[in-house]
């Protein structure tokens, strides 16, 4: 098991568009793919233009495969659009 932390930071004003984008996609996630066990998008509670996406997945193989979907690339111009600078990633080797 694979996990990744990706850290978004918003334009401020565009909290509701990037939630509305990153909901969809979150949805699509769950029902297209079982190699995600887990995809949240978290908001921080102190800093209402940061969000942090927590990833758990089978394998790096199928998160590359993941990249490639229809449905991901779609969603990327509308969550792109709302971002004040490039995301971070973490990537994770799940212990326990």
């Amino acid at each position: 098991m694979k996990a990744m932390l990706i850290h978004f930071d918003i334009t401020p004003g565009k909290q509701a568009d990037f939630e509305a984008a990153t909901t969809q996609h979150v949805h699509n996630i769950r029902e297209r793919d079982p190699s995600y066990s887990l995809y949240n998008l978290t908001r921080d509670r102190d800093c209402d233009t940061r969000y942090v996406s927590m990833q758990l997945f089978e394998s790096w193989e199928t998160q590359l495969a993941h990249q490639t979907y229809d449905y991901v690339l779609e969603m990327m111009p509308a969550m792109s659009a709302c971002l004040s600078g490039p995301p971070t990633v973490e990537w994770l080797e799940v212990v326990a």
